[in-house]
């Protein structure tokens, strides 16, 4: 991706990621647990659009060579969102979890407390040795 451009791309989720390989080919892809797909690359070489919705591993071959080896690791769309939700809603309906606006009073810097608590460890010691010193005349 370009530096200097200013959008963000995310990997669509059971899509395997876009492979360079060579152009206008014919590639066989076999999933996990179902049939064989094949797909043609374009004028730039681009493999895209490889639907993925097993985990396991992908094999891409050409002419029954095996070219790569691709790894998913399928997610739910709505787990790999990046927006904010109100709601989190598990599987397991007894586990529920909802957003609080209220803030909670956490990572509070401690050094106040110390300061305080040495300023009067200070005094405390201050006092008590004034206190041996003090010389009554008579």
């Amino acid at each position: 991706m370009p530096q200097d451009s200013q959008k963000s791309e995310a990997s669509q989720t059971r899509v395997l990621a876009p492979r360079l390989l060579d152009r206008n080919t014919t590639y066989t892809v076999a999933t996990p647990g179902l049939p064989t797909q094949t797909f043609r690359t374009g004028p730039e070489g681009l493999l895209s659009g490889v639907p993925a919705p097993r985990v396991g591993i992908y094999r891409i071959s050409e002419d029954g060579s095996e070219v790569a080896r691709v790894g998913a690791g399928v997610l739910d769309a709505g787990e790999s969102s990046l927006a904010s939700a109100d709601l989190i809603e598990p599987r397991d309906e007894e586990l529920r979890v909802s957003a609080s606006t209220t803030q909670i009073d956490t990572d509070r810097p401690l050094w106040p407390t110390l300061a305080w608590i040495a300023f009067i460890v200070l005094l405390v010691e201050w006092w008590y040795f004034q206190k041996k010193t003090v010389r009554v005349s008579g």
